[in-house]
C-alpha cells in the first residue's frame, strides 16, 4: 500500500501544470475577495442581484478551496462530490444574473427573502426566544418578498418547499444556457454523489478494501483530470463573472486562463 506522500508526490507530478494554475488562480480569488472586503462591497452595493453574486462567489471560493486540497491528497471522489455541487451553484450564480433587469431583481430578492421565511419558521416554534423587534422586521421584510413563494400548481395556489421552487435545477441551467454542462456532468456525478452501487461496488467485488486517499494512474487519472480542470474552468468563470460586475482590477489577470483551459480540455 502506497503511503499518502508517496501519492501526493505522483499527483502534483501528474497534475503539476493544472495545480499549478489552480494555485494561481486562487491567489487572484484571494485578491479579489480581499478587494471586497476592504471597500464593504456586499453592504455597499444596494442591488440585489449584487449581494447574491458576492454571496456565491464566497461560496464557491469554499468548494473550489476544497476540491483543489482533496484532489491533491487523493480523495478524487470527495472531490467529485463538491464538484457537483459547485455546478450547482454555478447554475444558480448565472441563473440569477442574467441579462434581463426585471427577471436578475426578482431571482435575487427570491434568494435572499427565502432566509426571512426560515426565520418566519423558527419563530413560529419559539417565538420566545426572538424580541419583538426583530419578529416586526421579519414580518415588514417577509410581507415584501412572501409572494415570490406562491405557485399555482394543477389549478392550486401552493407554497414553495425551497426558494426556487417550481424552477428546478436543469431548469435553471437550461435557462442560462448550461443545458450541457447539466447533462455531461452535474447529471453525470449523480452515481457518485447519491453513492450508486454501480460506484461503489466494483470496488468491493476485488475482495480488498481499497478507498481514499488513493491513487491508481492507470484507473484514476483521468477523473483526477476531469476534476481538477472543471474546478479550474467553472470557479475561474465565476471569478471573472465578479470582476465584470464589480469593476474590479483583476480582470486582465482572468484573461489568461481562458486559453489555459481550452489548452487542458484538448488534452481530455
Amino acid at each position: 500500500m502506497k503511503s499518502i506522500d508517496e501519492i501526493k508526490a505522483r499527483i502534483n507530478n501528474d497534475f503539476n501544470e493544472l495545480l499549478s494554475s489552480s494555485r494561481d488562480l486562487l491567489q487572484i480569488a484571494n485578491k479579489i475577495m480581499i478587494k471586497m472586503n476592504d471597500e464593504d462591497l456586499l453592504h455597499a452595493r444596494s442591488k440585489p442581484f449584487e449581494k447574491c453574486a458576492a454571496i456565491l462567489f464566497g461560496e464557491a471560493y469554499g468548494r473550489f478551496l476544497s476540491i483543489k486540497m482533496l484532489c491533491e491528497e487523493g480523495m478524487v471522489r470527495c472531490a467529485l462530490i463538491i464538484l457537483r455541487s459547485l455546478m450547482n451553484l454555478f447554475f444558480i450564480f448565472h441563473w440569477i444574473i442574467c441579462e434581463d433587469v426585471e427577471k436578475r431583481d426578482e431571482r435575487s430578492r427570491r434568494y435572499l427573502g427565502w432566509a426571512w421565511k426560515m426565520w418566519q419558521n423558527l419563530i413560529n416554534e419559539a417565538a420566545d426566544n426572538y424580541d419583538k423587534e426583530f419578529i416586526e422586521e421579519l414580518k415588514n421584510n417577509l410581507a415584501e418578498v412572501d409572494h415570490l413563494y406562491k405557485f399555482r400548481k394543477k389549478g392550486k395556489l401552493v407554497e414553495a418547499k425551497h426558494w426556487h421552487e417550481p424552477i428546478s435545477i436543469y431548469k435553471m441551467a437550461k435557462n442560462a444556457g448550461l443545458s450541457e454542462h447539466y447533462e455531461q456532468g452535474y447529471k453525470a456525478l449523480s452515481w457518485i454523489d447519491h453513492l450508486d452501487p454501480i460506484a461503489t461496488l466494483p470496488r468491493a467485488q476485488t475482495g480488498i478494501l481499497k478507498f481514499d486517499p488513493d491513487y491508481d494512474p492507470d484507473s484514476d487519472k483521468q477523473y483526477f483530470f476531469q476534476a481538477i480542470l472543471l474546478n479550474l474552468s467553472y470557479f475561474r468563470n465565476i471569478c471573472q463573472s465578479m470582476t465584470e460586475i464589480f469593476n474590479l482590477p483583476m480582470k486582465n489577470d482572468l484573461v489568461k486562463f481562458a486559453d489555459l483551459i481550452k489548452n487542458f480540455e484538448k488534452r481530455s
